[in-house]
């Protein structure tokens, strides 16, 4: 993704506010929860085939899904979401600043910084997250939310803010990659409800989402597929 669709997804992310007073942020039950998605478009992505991605809203945020199939196994793809570090290199999301700040079995605390090119107008962002890899069955997936502050890591957190001072911290962060054994290959599933900040149009956001989403789906299985060839 170059950087054009790098403003894109920071387009598609901004895509409305999300009330301070009396907010009580979704979790992954409720997200997991849900049984009313819709389809919101189809695209055929070069690395990912036929995308599918759907919408629906979680109290007053929305939420996206994508969904493909792909001739890979759950463990490589699964390998690749858990590089968060190497997301500099392999995602097209434009993320500059990444770092894996604890593992525990399960359980991994990391954060990711995304540079916004300054001729988009919006500032740059950042999310500190907890993750938890998922094992259901011979599926796989990695499900995160948001760190409060950091969470154990106040001090890379404020470091972090120190050195970046403009920047902003996604607010609501819940989503999941899940990755489900299928005929033929792994059906990947990338589900994200998250609020950035910000005051752009909701369909713009949503708009943009389409060709974001995909591309996202896209960025790992090209990763996933060049490190099984090699």
């Amino acid at each position: 993704m170059g950087r054009n669709a790098t403003a894109a997804w920071v387009l598609a992310t901004v895509i409305l506010s999300w009330p301070s007073v009396g907010r009580a942020d979704p979790t992954w039950a409720e997200v997991q929860a849900i049984d009313d998605w819709s389809e919101h478009a189809v695209r055929q992505h070069d690395d990912a085939g036929s995308v599918r991605v759907l919408r629906t809203m979680l109290g007053e945020v929305y939420c996206f899904r994508a969904e493909a199939t792909v001739e890979l196994g759950p463990k490589e793809l699964l390998a690749v979401a858990l590089d968060f570090e190497g997301a500099i290199r392999w995602s097209g999301a434009g993320v500059t600043e990444a770092a894996q700040l604890s593992h525990d079995g399960l359980v991994y605390d990391y954060y990711q910084y995304l540079d916004v090119p300054d001729w988009t107008l919006t500032r740059d962002r950042v999310w500190f997250l907890r993750g938890t890899v998922i094992r259901d069955g011979a599926a796989l997936g990695l499900r995160w939310e948001r760190l409060e502050e950091g969470g154990d890591h106040r001090a890379i957190y404020d470091d972090f803010f120190e050195r970046h001072p403009k920047a902003i911290e996604v607010p609501v962060n819940v989503g999941a990659w899940m990755f489900t054994p299928a005929d033929g290959g792994t059906t990947v599933e990338y589900t994200i409800c998250s609020v950035q900040g910000g005051n752009l149009p909701v369909k713009l956001g949503m708009q943009v989402t389409t060709t974001t989403l995909p591309d996202n789906v896209g960025d790992l299985v090209r990763e996933a597929r060049r490190r099984v060839a090699d």
